[in-house]
């Protein structure tokens, strides 16, 4: 997990509460979960979800594209 966020290189990661320790020192600001402010939460989670969703669905479905997403992800 912290890999891949570090290959991304963002500026700022929305963090699941549980998950925040894990990638705290990644080189970008990390906001948990629980500091986000009611009125953006809800769109940033949906956004959050989906993705996690299209994630889960690919390696299930198709891990050879699984595969080829992460690593381009990573370029």
């Amino acid at each position: 997990m912290r890999r891949l966020v570090e290959c991304l290189e963002p500026a700022v990661v929305l963090a699941d509460d549980k998950l925040y320790g894990l990638i705290k020192d990644v080189g970008a600001q990390v906001v948990p979960e629980r500091s986000v402010r009611r009125k953006h939460h809800r769109r940033l989670m949906l956004i959050a979800d989906n993705l996690a969703n299209y994630f889960r669905v690919l390696l299930k479905t198709n891990p050879k594209r699984f595969n080829e997403e992460l690593k381009r992800l990573e370029k």
